[in-house]
């Protein structure tokens, strides 16, 4: 049962078809599960974090080599001694809502990601200070070196840092949620076509400049190339790649084992990894409520 998990979680693929896009570049993909928060920062759910790298951007990336590369960053500086941290925000980033993207966003955005992601807590205890020192400047000092700071801030997993308006976070800790989606990514999420359970809705962000080099892993110029964005619920993973084959969506995250060879036989899908080193499972009792709460039948 363990290897044919692990062969299950190890096989993880994608398939992708052009029948469902429309003339107005509506892509539809289904991915699993479905969106219950909007905040990156009060849960690590998956469908959270795919929404929020719609809507927000980052300060780094990884790219596909898991090198870290700039995003929001246009350049930075690091002393000597490797405990000040200076960063210069790229030219021209605004939020959804029209304001510019600042230093202090920044900031505000990064202290809230600290006191929830294990990520930003480790920084927090070699940090001396986080200020912005002027509108596209930020600046952070530690009593120590932390050789991983850049990576931290790059890493796209658990809790990634995102930057939202500083009016949104600032008064919020890691256990309230923003109720707006305001960020400065490449899609705004059209709010009011969101029905729960069934359909989320994104467009493209005309104002979003996307960074000159070739896109690469989380990193790299993010070129918009379609209109519209549809996320579909459909639970059931026959019913998704019925509705693939029709045409009817354009992507499905993850397909079926006992599926993918009628998929593949489909000239119009491409079926391919996206993540080649797999995704491990991990199964935790419940050790609060019987019979596992007894040590011993743990």
């Amino acid at each position: 049962m363990r290897k044919a998990l692990l062969a299950a979680l190890a096989a993880f693929g994608v398939a992708t078809g052009a029948a469902a896009q429309d003339a107005r570049g509506t892509l539809r993909a289904v991915l699993l599960g479905e969106l219950r928060s909007l905040d990156p920062v009060w849960t690590t759910a998956t469908q959270t974090r795919f929404h929020s790298f719609m809507v927000y951007d980052t300060l780094f990336g990884l790219d596909a080599e898991l090198n870290v590369r700039p995003q929001m960053v246009e350049r930075w500086e690091v002393s000597p001694d490797n405990l000040t941290y200076t960063f210069t925000l790229r030219d021209g980033l605004r939020f959804h809502d029209g304001a510019a993207v600042t230093a202090e966003d920044v900031v505000a955005s990064w202290r809230r990601w600290a006191l929830t992601d294990a990520a930003g807590m480790m920084i927090s205890g070699f940090l001396a200070s986080l200020e912005a020192t002027d509108a596209r400047t930020f600046r952070a000092t530690l009593r120590e070196p932390f050789g991983q700071l850049l990576f931290a801030l790059a890493k796209p997993m658990a809790m990634p840092l995102f930057v939202m308006p500083a009016r949104l976070v600032r008064d919020l800790s890691g256990q309230q949620q923003v109720a707006e989606p305001v960020g400065s990514g490449p899609f705004r999420m059209l709010r009011d076509q969101w029905v729960a359970g069934s359909r989320v809705v994104y467009a493209r962000n005309p104002d979003y400049v996307p960074r000159e080099e070739p896109a690469s892993g989380n990193a790299g110029g993010k070129r918009v190339r379609v209109e519209r964005v549809e996320w579909l619920t459909l639970p059931d993973p026959t019913t998704q790649a019925a509705a693939l084959q029709r045409g009817e969506i354009d992507f499905i995250e993850t397909a079926p084992l006992d599926l993918l060879p009628v998929l593949r036989r489909n000239r119009d899908i491409v079926v391919r990894p996206v993540w080649p080193t797999g995704t491990q499972g991990i199964l935790r009792l419940n050790h609060l409520n019987p019979p596992f709460d007894n040590p011993a039948i743990r």
